[in-house]
């Protein structure tokens, strides 16, 4: 029995390493998001499909700078992960609480597995970096 447990905490041991060195170095994973380092952001990979999101005080969503719907906000998340893209999220007044629609469309990009990046500008010119600071040298 004993031998039995000493082999199942190695291979979990092993796992969590491979997961570690195959998935979270390269990106950072924080509340169900990956937060990409500036090295490995999407600007590196000019066909990488990138939608920009942005959520309003008032609760208006645009998507690529066009109104949308949480239904159509969904529709087109779905169609970036099958093309393996990446969000640019912003959402207006980001240092006071959210609209209920921020929180909706945080839980639709989770739901699609998709990477995050954030943005402290309307026109995701920046990124929030790990120490919550923006970064506005991006590569």
């Amino acid at each position: 029995m004993r031998i039995v447990r000493i082999a199942a905490i190695s291979l979990g041991a092993a796992v969590v390493l491979y997961l570690l060195f195959t998935n979270f170095l390269p990106q950072r994973m924080i509340f169900g998001f990956h937060f990409r380092w500036p090295w490995h952001s999407a600007s590196m990979n000019p066909n990488t499909p990138i939608l920009k999101i942005a959520v309003m005080a008032d609760g208006r969503i645009t998507v690529d700078g066009s109104p949308a719907t949480m239904e159509s906000l969904r529709v087109s998340l779905k169609q970036l992960a099958v093309h393996k893209g990446v969000v640019w999220y912003y959402r207006e007044a980001g240092q006071s609480a959210g609209p209920p629609q921020s929180a909706e469309v945080i839980q639709a990009i989770i739901e699609s597995r998709l990477p995050i990046r954030l943005s402290s500008r309307p026109d995701c010119s920046d990124a929030i970096g790990m120490d919550g600071r923006p970064i506005t040298k991006l590569k």
